[in-house]
């Protein structure tokens, strides 16, 4: 089976050990780029990796390298 791409922001907290508001805190302040679909926030795999490598935010143009 295919890892998963986008992650919903309780699978990235799953994923990383870090809370779910972290995640929704780090969203609604720009700091991760994200897509809404509905009321879900999705965020790239890579995002998520380079947002815990740096501590800054990555685009999403990045992410799809």
């Amino acid at each position: 089976m295919a890892e998963k791409i986008m992650y919903t922001l309780q699978e990235a907290a799953e994923y990383t050990g870090l809370s779910y508001h972290f995640w929704r805190s780090a969203c609604l302040q720009g700091k991760v780029c994200y897509v809404r679909a509905g009321n879900r926030f999705l965020v790239h795999r890579k995002v998520i990796d380079g947002y815990l490598l740096t501590g800054e935010s990555i685009s999403n143009a990045v992410a799809r390298r």
